[in-house]
């Protein structure tokens, strides 16, 4: 079982049902992150959870998020804040569709994986859920893995989804 560090809320009267995590579940549009959300619903959901799915996106598509009236961008740019703002929405429907409180928490960095460590270091979470896509061994080598660079620096547990072939 795992072991979370837990706050305790407001109305708390000293049962553990009472307490609540932050729970952060990092999201890339991939089966992968699905996987992940789901998995984390069916094994480790506690009604009393906060769950934030964070997106980590490019530095030069955050300016999207804040900047939309601005004109000037080209297209391209336009473009793809409609799509990131699309995939935004489309996770805040995930949480209406399995019936979560929660939030979509946009994050921007260097990398993906510095972005959500950022984020899971500012919203003080007591536990993250990301998927993992497999890539092979050359691969990773060469560009590296999301959720093992996640695993290595967070410093709160970790859990790793590998969607099965059997789960498929």
């Amino acid at each position: 079982m795992l072991k979370f560090r837990t706050d305790v809320c407001p109305n708390d009267s000293g049962s553990s049902e009472n307490r609540w995590r932050k729970v952060v579940i990092a999201m890339d549009g991939s089966q992968q992150a699905k996987y992940a959300l789901k998995w984390y619903i069916n094994n480790i959901y506690r009604p009393t959870d906060r769950i934030i799915l964070v997106h980590a996106i490019e530095p030069q598509l955050a300016k999207h998020l804040t900047d939309s009236d601005k004109e000037g961008g080209l297209k391209t740019d336009e473009e793809e804040g409609t799509r990131l703002k699309a995939k935004l929405d489309s996770y805040q429907q995930l949480l209406t569709e399995f019936k979560l409180m929660g939030e979509v928490k946009p994050v921007s960095d260097k990398t993906p994986g510095k972005a959500i460590i950022s984020a899971i270091e500012e919203l003080n979470a007591d536990v993250l859920v990301t998927g993992s896509r497999g890539h092979g061994r050359i691969r990773r080598a060469v560009l590296g893995s999301v959720s093992e660079y996640l695993l290595h620096r967070a410093r709160i547990p970790v859990v790793i989804c590998k969607e099965s072939s059997s789960d498929v």
